[in-house]
């Protein structure tokens, strides 16, 4: 019993590294575009031909 409890502990302590290691890749990629120049849209219609 103490070996599956131990088993799921180390199951779990993986996950939460996993799912953090995953948000900080995330949140690293959002302010990466975010610092961009050019990443905004302009506010200019792209096409200025159009009636």
């Amino acid at each position: 019993m103490s070996m599956l409890l131990l088993f799921l502990v180390l199951v779990a302590t993986v996950l939460v590294i996993l799912s953090g290691v995953w948000v900080t890749i995330a949140l690293i990629d959002a302010v990466w575009h975010v610092d961009r120049p050019g990443s905004a849209p302009s506010a200019e219609p792209a096409d200025k031909n159009t009636p």
